[in-house]
């Protein structure tokens, strides 16, 4: 009996917080044993339950694949700040004040 292929990329259910991606960057690494304190420190925030092994495997092909899943999914999950509305010109602050 042939063994069931693995669920392609986009039906398996990526980290969607950074606990989640914390999770997932472990079950790669395979545990926390070589962490330093401040990896280790993050590391107690990664959910109690296991990541599936099908997010785990597709990851690890992305990455042999040379594809960057840990850094898009981090890009996706903290998405940078809206950038601050520019300051209207100081000749229109004097206009506006008369």
């Amino acid at each position: 009996m042939r063994p069931t292929p693995a669920a392609p990329a986009a039906r398996i259910r990526l980290p969607r917080t950074e606990p989640e991606l914390v999770g997932l960057c472990l079950a790669l690494i395979g545990g926390r044993d070589e962490l330093s304190a401040a990896e280790s420190a993050l590391a107690e925030t990664a959910p109690d339950t296991p990541i599936a092994a099908g997010a785990v495997h597709a990851a690890r092909r992305a990455i042999a694949r040379g594809a960057d899943p840990l850094g898009d999914t981090f890009s996706s999950i903290r998405a940078p700040e809206p950038a601050a509305p520019p300051e209207p010109s100081t000749r229109r602050r004097r206009s506006c004040a008369r």
